[in-house]
């Protein structure tokens, strides 16, 4: 738990220290519409629908690059494939919902001033684990997901809209090696620049 408050405040210290001596700098909200899956024999492999929300801030780096670190709500449903409960032994869960604190940190380039394109790794901290435990009690999903994004965005003005693919990169099962668990899938989002 220290590991991930100290994570967080230091997320915090660098973008508000990038942010002064950067050229430009835009905070703002944002939210949207996540479309995923979790990757694994466990799970029906059908893409459902979820959301997230939260804040981002543009750090201008030069010309044409900047950095867009974020700090998201994000939820990503799922439902268990029917052998799950016998091979898990889950309490009758089929339907299960993992609610994620996001920390994308997204270099952006920007051809143009309509248009940029982000790529970088976001880093997730489980927040509801007792939702997704087994009948002996243990935690069926690790703590922390680390994904990778790749996407574009159209800036209106202060306003912003998206599109970004998200692929997870660690094992997110906490039974056992047999079966890799990975996030994967699409968010489309909106936002809007405060500052």
């Amino acid at each position: 738990m220290k590991k991930k408050f100290f994570l967080i405040v230091a997320v915090i210290f660098g973008i508000s220290t990038a942010g002064m001596v950067a050229q430009d700098f835009q905070l703002g909200a944002k939210f949207g519409a996540n479309v995923f899956k979790v990757g694994g024999k466990a799970f029906d492999e059908e893409f459902r629908f979820g959301y997230h929300l939260g804040a981002f801030a543009m750090i201008g780096l030069g010309e044409k690059w900047g950095l867009q670190p974020e700090l998201l709500w994000s939820s990503v449903n799922t439902k268990a494939a029917t052998s799950l409960d016998t091979l898990y032994s889950f309490n009758n869960v089929t339907d299960i919902s993992l609610d994620y604190l996001s920390i994308p940190v997204i270099f952006t380039y920007s051809p143009s001033e309509l248009i940029s394109i982000h790529a970088g790794p976001q880093f997730g901290i489980l927040i509801n684990p007792n939702e997704t435990t087994l009948k002996n009690g243990s935690n069926a999903f690790t703590g922390g997901d680390l994904s990778f994004l790749l996407g574009g965005q159209v800036n209106l003005g202060p306003f912003k809209g998206g599109l970004r693919y998200v692929i997870g990169l660690n094992n997110i099962n906490d039974i056992s090696d047999q079966d890799k668990w990975s996030n994967q899938g699409f968010q489309i989002y909106i936002g809007y620049a405060i500052l």
